[in-house]
């Protein structure tokens, strides 16, 4: 009965409405954060949140190192949504990360802040070595196997897999997950990079050297 007479917790994003992050580090149990919307007069609405262990090593970091590690793997969670947004606000209690984001570049992220109070506003994300999204789409067109697939997505598949370019048979058993966004294929919420540019998106992921399944997930 509570959840038929109370609205969802989890609110739809809006660009247009301030969005603030608030980041959870603790040595022993890992790292979190929530994405928050604020609805106007002060009502913050959660839109995502997530958490994770921390690997090993990481049990091993200062604590001004988890801090940096949280912004870092909160703020790549939160690309999608983060990406070309107006300033919003990262929330912290630990004061000596303030001046760190006032001064420095993140590993990954790339972006300035500035300062207030315990809260850091930022007025830009860009992920480090991550192409546009208009280089990826240039890389698509000229990539003819890439063209086939896109076809394949967006008219169906054949009943029998034998009826297939060489090219789209790896992505036979994947045809369900599929789907076309102009001229990208995306598998579930990830774009299927054309083989161009593969390289480099391969080298950006092992760039934390987290090992098979950490860079799988980051993936």
């Amino acid at each position: 009965m509570f959840a038929l007479t109370y609205p969802p917790v989890l609110a739809l994003f809006d660009p247009d409405l301030p969005a603030v992050l608030q980041m959870y580090v603790s040595c022993l149990n890992g790292i979190g954060y929530d994405l928050l919307q604020d609805q106007g007069n002060g009502y913050l609405r959660l839109v995502q949140c997530g958490s994770r262990f921390l690997a090993d090593a990481e049990t091993r970091y200062a604590t001004i190192e988890l801090e940096i590690l949280a912004v870092v793997w909160l703020m790549s969670n939160c690309r999608l949504y983060l990406a070309g947004l107006q300033p919003f606000t990262l929330m912290t209690d630990h004061w000596p990360l303030i001046p760190i984001l006032n001064s420095y570049t993140l590993n990954v992220i790339e972006t300035h802040v500035s300062r207030t109070s315990r809260r850091s506003h930022l007025t830009s994300l860009q992920l480090c070595g991550v192409l546009e999204l208009l280089d990826i789409r240039d890389a698509t067109r000229a990539d003819p196997a890439y063209t086939r697939q896109l076809d394949c997505v967006i008219t169906g598949f054949p009943r029998n897999r034998y009826n297939l370019h060489n090219s789209v048979l790896p992505y036979w058993k994947l045809r369900a997950d599929l789907y076309a966004n102009s001229d990208l294929v995306l598998y579930r919420a990830r774009v299927v990079v054309p083989a161009a540019l593969r390289h480099h998106f391969l080298s950006h992921l092992h760039d934390s050297h987290r090992g098979v399944k950490a860079t799988k997930c980051r993936a």
